[in-house]
């Protein structure tokens, strides 16, 4: 996807996550008739703030299908943000204007962000989930090589890290080796910490 779809994607989630949200705190759709005009302010202010600092904060500048942890805090950084931003807004600011109707539960906006996590936040996961399994698939188990690596320090995992990240290299990460015993047993990435330097051997073998 190119973040003119995910613009899109979003655009769609906010027009949709009010009325859910709302849908799912009042449990009976026959209770929407009193907030219909509250539903429009609030959406039309979502929208707005929403889509500001989700620009502000980069959620449209990045490659999400070779997201890392790193992109992943810009998702919750920016929904977290745009979700404090809207409750200061339409909790505390709104209520000076009176004429502007607002009768929305006070808990709509805390399922609204839950709701954002899970929309906004996993489409991009899933995508970066998809284009690494996709790389996967497209390379032949048995032409690529299986590597141990040596140390399951940042080094090691930063190595690991990036053979999975580019299957096309042809590498396939097997199994950490490293002496540090607290980390013997252990798994990083999906990949396990197989032993110290002594068992090589052994690892290879298997």
């Amino acid at each position: 996807m190119r973040n003119r779809h995910y613009l899109l994607f979003d655009l769609v989630a906010m027009l949709l996550i009010p009325a859910i949200a709302l849908s799912l705190r009042l449990e009976n759709m026959l209770n929407w008739s009193a907030f219909w005009n509250s539903i429009y302010v609030y959406t039309a202010c979502s929208v707005v703030i929403k889509l500001l600092i989700y620009y502000k904060l980069g959620m449209y500048d990045r490659l999400w299908r070779y997201a890392s942890i790193e992109e992943v805090s810009v998702i919750l950084i920016a929904i977290f943000t745009a979700g404090f931003t809207f409750n200061i807004i339409y909790l505390l600011l709104l209520p000076l204007f009176p004429h502007i109707p607002r009768s929305i539960p006070r808990s709509v906006p805390a399922i609204d962000l839950m709701l954002s996590l899970f929309i906004n936040g996993g489409i991009r996961l899933l995508s970066r989930m998809y284009n690494t399994e996709s790389k996967k698939s497209g390379m032949e188990v048995d032409t690529m090589k299986s590597v141990l690596i040596i140390g399951a320090g940042n080094s090691g995992t930063m190595i690991a890290k990036e053979m999975l990240r580019n299957p096309a290299s042809g590498l396939n990460p097997v199994g950490f080796i490293d002496d540090d015993r607290r980390k013997q047993g252990g798994i990083i990435y999906g990949i396990p910490v197989l032993g110290g330097r002594d068992e090589i051997a052994e690892a290879c073998r298997s």
